[in-house]
């Protein structure tokens, strides 16, 4: 999540027009980067072991050429064989096939706590006060390259995780808010037919739901691989189909 290091000088300018303090942001830009870093080389350290396979997703906004930019600059002009910077596929994914997810202040990390897998959070520099948030105190923090390189090979590292109790208490005790969504769709599709059909109607809720100012973050230029057309979703959902079909009630 340090996308902050790859803020530019025009950016920073514009906030700053907008009332932002420009000291304050040139600190969380130089702070992002220098944690990167930090992180970038425990990764290339750590992906040496040959036991381990070390996959670096960047953050959606962020593209991977610059990520492999940053590295060659920042920190080495050869990669370990063990380290990829992989963009493809969703973050879910990646938590679900890996055997422990390590990240910075990233919600991802209540994502896999939620999935039931070892989740740390790097933290090579103190966390600022611009990045700090209440449920970090939850999971275990990372803060050398010993203690990466022994999250990885899953030894023992400092701390307890209890952000899998803290995200259950606080995001869902009224059950799995995405088979809420779901059983929200559904009602809506059971309720009496409309002319316009039910994609012209949830849409209509979701007008009446949003904000009226909403601003769009999508950008195809760094969102490369978060573009997908009908055929792509006609595809998923009968691959969803046929494993839902499959499973033993």
């Amino acid at each position: 999540n340090y996308r902050w290091a790859f803020i530019n000088d025009s950016t920073i300018n514009w906030r700053v027009s907008q009332g932002a303090d420009r000291s304050e942001l040139l600190s969380m830009r130089e702070f992002a980067r220098d944690s990167l870093s930090y992180l970038l080389k425990w990764c290339n350290e750590t992906a040496k072991h040959e036991q381990l396979e070390i996959i670096f997703r960047p953050k959606p906004v962020t593209m991977l050429t610059e990520m492999e930019d940053f590295f060659k600059e920042r920190v080495s002009s050869t990669r370990a064989a063990g380290l990829h910077f992989i963009k493809g596929e969703s973050v879910r994914e990646w938590i679900l096939a890996g055997d422990a997810t390590i990240s910075s202040f990233s919600t991802t990390l209540i994502e896999a706590a939620v999935a039931g897998k070892p989740a740390y959070m790097v933290e090579p520099l103190p966390i600022s006060e611009a990045f700090s948030a209440d449920w970090y105190e939850y999971v275990p923090r990372l803060r050398n390259a010993a203690e990466f390189n022994n999250a990885c090979l899953g030894k023992s590292v400092p701390g307890t995780n209890n952000l899998k109790t803290w995200a259950e208490r606080e995001m869902l005790s009224n059950g799995d808010p995405i088979s809420n969504l779901v059983d929200f769709i559904y009602t809506l599709a059971q309720q009496q037919p409309s002319p316009v059909g039910l994609p012209t109607r949830f849409a209509d809720v979701l007008r009446g739901l949003r904000p009226l100012y909403l601003k769009n973050y999508f950008n195809t230029r760094t969102h490369e691989n978060d573009t997908f057309d009908d055929r792509y979703v006609n595809e998923k959902v009968k691959e969803w189909s046929k494993i839902l079909s499959s499973e033993t009630p």
